[in-house]
C-alpha cells in the first residue's frame, strides 16, 4: 500500500471522448470540495481505468504530487454527499476484497478504510482494524451485532422480540454474514 498512498479513485464522473481527465478532476476538486488552487499541475498521473462499456462511466485513476493535498481532499470527501460523484481509496485486490467483506458482514456504515488499513466499528462502540479473513470471522462469532428497531409494529411482543440482540450466523452458505440469517441469541 505504500506505493498507492498518493492515489484515489473518482467514481461517477461522466465520460466523454473528447474530455480531458485532468480538467474534470481539478473542476471537481474545485467546485465540489472547495479548495482553491489545484490546477493539472497538482496532480502526476490522471487516467480512467478499466474498457470503455456503454452505461457506466469509468473511475478515473488520479495520482497526487502531493500528499498532503491527496490527505486534505479525503479528509473532505464528505462534501460529495448528494452528487454522482465518489471518491474511495485505491486499494490492493486483496485489500479490496477484505473491504468488501468487511462490509458485508457488519454494513457500510460501519466500515471505512484510511490509508490502506481497513476499520470496523463494532455495536459496542469499538473500532477494530481488519488485517485477514480470520480477523473479521473472529469479530463476527465474538461481537454482538444488534438488530434495528422496528418501531412501527403494534404488538410490543413482536418489537420487543427485534430488538433483542442477535449473534450473527457463522455458517459456510455464500449469505452468511448477512443480517438476514441472523439467529436471535436465546
Amino acid at each position: 500500500m505504500r506505493h498507492r498512498r498518493k492515489y484515489l479513485l473518482f467514481k461517477g464522473v461522466p465520460e466523454d471522448s473528447s474530455e480531458n481527465t485532468s480538467t474534470s478532476i481539478t473542476s471537481i476538486i474545485t467546485d465540489q470540495l472547495k479548495i482553491p488552487d489545484v490546477t493539472a499541475a497538482s496532480l502526476r498521473a490522471c487516467h480512467r481505468l478499466g474498457k470503455l462499456s456503454d452505461g457506466r462511466a469509468r473511475p478515473i485513476l488520479v495520482r497526487f504530487e502531493d500528499l498532503s493535498l491527496k490527505s486534505l481532499i479525503w479528509q473532505k470527501k464528505t462534501a460529495l454527499k448528494g452528487t454522482s460523484f465518489a471518491l474511495s481509496e485505491f486499494l490492493t485486490p486483496h485489500r479490496q476484497e477484505l473491504f468488501s467483506q468487511a462490509r458485508r458482514a457488519f454494513g457500510m456504515k460501519c466500515c471505512w478504510s484510511l490509508e490502506g488499513n481497513i476499520f470496523v466499528r463494532l455495536s459496542t462502540g469499538v473500532r477494530e482494524r481488519i488485517e485477514s479473513d480470520e480477523d473479521i470471522q473472529r469479530l463476527r462469532e465474538h461481537h454482538i451485532v444488534r438488530q434495528p428497531q422496528i418501531t412501527s409494529t403494534p404488538d410490543a411482543e413482536a418489537a420487543e422480540e427485534q430488538s433483542k440482540p442477535v449473534a450473527a450466523d457463522s455458517g459456510n452458505g455464500s449469505n452468511a454474514g448477512r443480517s438476514r440469517r441472523e439467529k436471535p441469541i436465546a
